[in-house]
């Protein structure tokens, strides 16, 4: 359910191109809750249990009945990793307070050397997505499952 419901927010940061058919054979209809697409049939997202920079545990099971993005950067990428950046802080800003209460946005690190807790504190603030978006770090064997899945 997270994950279709994830696309929602994905096609309002991303854009719509009108098409509805999706990847995998998937349909896009029109969602009643945020203006965008929500992807039938839905896919339970996968687990997701690591901690943010500060160090706190962060589980998406405790975002259940929100629109869940995750995405995955890290804080030394020159082109693209600014650039979703930016685009979710758009998306966030375009939207009513009560559809942002509605949504929550987790980025996994894909550098565990060089997101350091100091580096994700600068990416999020340079960013303005500092409280706005968990920002999920660890060791390269707790965070390459969460790569592959």
């Amino acid at each position: 359910m997270l994950l279709a419901v994830a696309a929602v927010v994905a096609v309002l940061v991303i854009g719509s191109t009108g098409d509805t058919q999706r990847p995998g054979g998937a349909t896009a209809t029109p969602s009643g809750r945020l203006a965008g697409l929500a992807l039938t049939p839905a896919k339970p997202a996968p687990a997701l249990a690591l901690r943010n920079y500060l160090g706190t545990p962060v589980n998406i099971d405790a975002y259940r009945g929100k629109a869940v993005l995750v995405t995955f950067l890290y804080t030394h990428c020159p082109d693209v990793c600014p650039l979703i950046a930016s685009k979710l802080h758009t998306a966030l800003g375009q939207m009513p307070a009560a559809e942002r209460r509605e949504v929550q946005i987790i980025a996994v690190s894909v550098d565990p050397r060089g997101d350091t807790r100091s580096a994700v504190a600068q990416f999020l603030a340079d960013h303005e997505m500092t409280g706005r978006m968990q920002y999920l770090v660890g060791s390269r064997s707790m965070l390459g499952p969460v790569w592959v899945r």
